[in-house]
This record gives C-alpha cells, structure tokens and sequence, in this order.
C-alpha cells in the first residue's frame, strides 16, 4: 500500500506525503520516528503549551495565553499518557482505555522522575488547608480541620491509584461531561501533579494539577521517548513502536 493513499497531505506539519513517495511498507524507522514526533510535538503538545501560556509568535509578539483554559488544556494532552502506553506495549488493537492510560501514566512518571516523596512549604501547607477546607461537607468535618496538623497531610509520590484517578476524575469527566470531578482541582504548586490526603481517611483524596506546566513536561517526555526510541540498541521499544504505528496508519495487526 502507497503512504498517499492513506493519509492526506501532510502526515504532520513538517512531513508531507510527497516526502515519502515510495511504498508504506518501506518507510524506515527513523522515517515513522520522524513523522510521530513531528506529529505529537507540533499539533497536540505544543499547542496546548501555547494555548495555556501563550507564545512568541514568528514575528515576536508576545501572545497572550487564552483565559479560562485549563480544562482546554486537559482536554488536548491527556490522550498522550493512553497512546503511549499503546506505543509502548507494541498494542494492536482498539478499546483497553484504562489500563493503556495507567500504563503510560506510570510509564511516563519513571521516566520523568515524578514519583516519591515531595516537600511541602509552609505557604503550600496553608493553600493544602484551605482546599481541604472547602471539600468538606458536614459542620463535624470542619471541626475535624482544626485537628489536622501539617504532618497529616500527605503529598504522596504518584503511583497506579494516582493514574486511576487521573483517568476517571479527570479524563472520563472531561470526556463525558465537559468538566472534571470535585476531587479534581487547579493549582500552580511547583509540581505539575500533586495528590493530598488526609490520614485515615481514604474516601478523602484531592489531585491537584497545574495545567500551566504540564504541556511542557509531556514535551520533555516526548523528547526523551525519541531519544530511546533512535537508540538500536532497545530493540523491544523500537519494535513496539512500529507495531503501534503501522497499526494506527493501515490497521495492521501483529501475525
């Protein structure tokens, strides 16, 4: 099958179709390495960076970034942690949204040094309080605040509950609805996902998020990904991800 005649003129916004005439089956690696990136970078992330953070345009205006657009934002990268679970997996398939999705969070997170402990300032500790303080429902919760003291609050690494979480409160909500869960919140804390929990209580978890910064750290990601991937000597990666990729190109399923 000839790449033009499954895809249309640009295969992303640096490649065309006429920059690979010959046949799909004989694209290189490095040519789908090329295209994938190329792809990812410049129509999902990098947008996403500019519509929460604005940009510097080709003639050196400043732009400003668009209000409101945090759920935008969500909206345009959290299909990345999914594929690149498939993409990792070699997955030839369709459907397995969640398990792909908690894959490639955690997949992402090591490789982004995202887990274990995080530190707390004072002034994060006061911004942790008055979160907790607004999803509490009854007059005895409340109460039950002035109890907590600094060390009760647990700023967890992330791990697969933390993913789970992030598909359902956030990705599943956006999706269907147009709007992410209660435990969903916004926040510009220095890390880009912070879970909070309050001791002895595990029907209480709020996941913070900075939206600002997480285009950024997926385009990090991304360029490490690459990295890897141009390595031959990880032979597994490189062969998952050509299965994923001629998979989403001509639905061609592993024999």
């Amino acid at each position: 099958m000839c790449i033009k005649t499954i895809m249309g003129e640009y295969l992303s916004k640096n490649y065309k179709k006429s920059d690979f005439p010959q046949m799909y089956k004989d694209l290189t690696i490095d040519d789908k390495i090329n295209i994938f990136v190329d792809r990812v970078k410049w129509w999902q992330l990098d947008v996403a960076d500019k519509i929460i953070n604005g940009y510097i345009d080709e003639v050196g205006r400043e732009i400003p970034k668009i209000p409101d657009s945090n759920f935008a934002t969500l909206s345009v990268v959290l299909s990345y942690f999914e594929m690149i679970g498939k993409y990792c997996e070699g997955y030839t398939d369709k459907s397995k949204a969640r398990h792909y999705f908690t894959k490639g969070f955690l997949i992402i997170s090591k490789m982004m040094g995202w887990g274990g402990s995080l530190p707390i300032t004072d002034e994060e500790v006061t911004n942790i309080k008055e979160i907790v303080e607004e999803n509490l429902n009854t007059e005895q919760e409340r109460e039950g605040l002035e109890k907590i003291n600094i060390a009760q609050f647990n700023m967890r690494g992330l791990n697969e509950e933390t993913g789970n979480i992030l598909y359902e409160e956030a990705r599943c909500c956006l999706y269907h609805t147009g709007i992410t869960s209660r435990k969903i919140r916004f926040g510009d804390f220095a890390e880009t996902f912070v879970m909070i929990s309050v001791s002895g209580d595990r029907n209480f978890v709020i996941f913070n998020i900075n939206p600002s910064t997480l285009p950024n750290k997926l385009l990090k990601h991304l360029q490490l990904y690459e990295e890897q991937l141009r390595n031959e000597q990880n032979v597994d990666m490189r062969k998952n991800f050509e299965k994923r990729f001629d998979y989403n190109i001509i639905g061609k399923k592993e024999e």
